[in-house]
């Protein structure tokens, strides 16, 4: 007796009965944490108490077994007793996907920016920002980096002009040659877009159903996805670059974090200077944390030995006067625990007394030295 698939199983469940099933899934669907994503949030930000929410196996039934194609689900929608809650849920569930998969990755991308910057709930933007750290140190993009405040972007008829180009190139006919575009120059004029992180988001929705046609030829996917991951890398470094400004302290604190995680040891360099502007102890603490565990940025090729030398002066002070003067126990104890990672020739102790004798007697010799040399002498 020959088998029934799995999935005409599924299909043969009838639709009344998928609300059911909503606790009970079997598989997971990223495009199905989209679709709740999109409806937990509303155009001005806000959580949305009514949306029609869906769980993995009703959305597999419901859109019969073609992912990725965009169909608009139409469903009845309920209230939503915490909209909070199932926005965190589908948020860290479609961070658990495989980023391998170009279109899941955009996808991720797409929703971890959007909420970082949106959403009205701390813990989620701070979720959001620890993803948007996994893909940048995975898509190396470097330090974060916001566009200037008066930059003039591009506008949804700007994106939409130019992915129209985009499509026009993918499903022209070979033998059309007057008034042809080249998908080349179509994807050009993508990158040379200057987008926020809402125009960026356009992109990567778009790029991301494009690829997901079983009908692109392998040079069609080369261009789209090279195209995606630039504007990807775009995203990631503008939201993270805001995130280092939210007014949350847990989502600074992640920020810090997943900008060393994306751009290197480096970005501590741009960071510590602003340690001493920050109001939140355990921000503080988080940046002293990463000292701990990296060290002080290198000298990078390019950097004078001079300059190098005098800014490692300058963040070894600060991290003195940090376990001197602190009024928070936290942040001394963590400035201390720095200072024994990154100067081995100290005390290594928990006593703020040491480290201060420490400096003292670390820069007596070079007043000295200038004492002997100075007018006079």
């Amino acid at each position: 007796m020959p088998r029934t698939p799995f999935s005409l199983l599924l299909l043969s469940v009838p639709l009344a009965s998928c609300r059911a099933l909503k606790n009970f899934d079997l598989i997971e669907i990223a495009d199905a944490k989209a679709h709740n994503l999109e409806q937990l949030h509303q155009r001005d930000g806000r959580h949305a108490y009514v949306g029609a929410l869906v769980g993995d196996v009703e959305y597999l039934l419901r859109t019969g077994l073609r992912l990725g194609e965009g169909g608009a689900l139409t469903l009845e929608p309920a209230g939503v007793a915490v909209p909070e809650k199932e926005c965190l849920e589908n948020l860290v569930a479609l961070a658990r996907f495989d980023p391998a998969d170009e279109r899941v990755a955009s996808l991720q991308i797409l929703w971890a920016c959007r909420v970082a910057t949106e959403c009205p709930w701390g813990l989620s933007r701070e979720r959001a920002v620890r993803v948007l750290g996994e893909a940048g140190e995975r898509l190396a993009i470097g330090p974060p980096a916001g566009l200037a405040p008066d930059t003039p972007v591009a506008d949804a008829a700007d994106v939409g002009r130019v992915l129209g180009r985009v499509l026009a190139a993918l499903v022209e006919t070979p033998t059309a040659v007057e008034g042809s575009v080249d998908l080349g120059e179509a994807c050009e004029a993508v990158g040379a877009l200057v987008l926020d992180v809402a125009g960026g988001r356009r992109v990567l929705f778009a790029l991301g159903r494009l690829l997901s046609d079983p009908r692109r030829t392998d040079r069609e996917r080369a261009s789209l996805a090279e195209t995606l991951r630039d504007v990807e890398e775009r995203c990631i470094s503008q939201t993270l670059a805001s995130a280092l400004g939210d007014e949350d302290p847990r989502v600074r604190s992640a920020a810090v974090e997943a900008a060393v995680r994306s751009g290197g040891p480096g970005v501590l360099a741009i960071v510590l200077p602003q340690v001493d502007r920050e109001p939140n102890d355990e921000v503080t603490a988080t940046v002293l944390r990463l000292v701990t565990a990296g060290g002080l940025p290198e000298r990078e090729e390019g950097i004078d030995a001079g300059d190098y030398a005098r800014a490692r002066e300058r963040w070894l002070g600060q991290l003195v006067r940090h376990a001197v003067e602190h009024p928070a126990g936290l942040v001394r104890v963590q400035a201390m625990r720095a200072l024994s990672t990154v100067a081995p020739g100290g005390p290594g102790s928990l006593r703020s007394e040491d480290w201060e004798a420490w400096w003292f007697a670390r820069a007596a010799p070079a007043v000295e030295a200038a004492a002997t040399t100075g007018p006079g002498r």
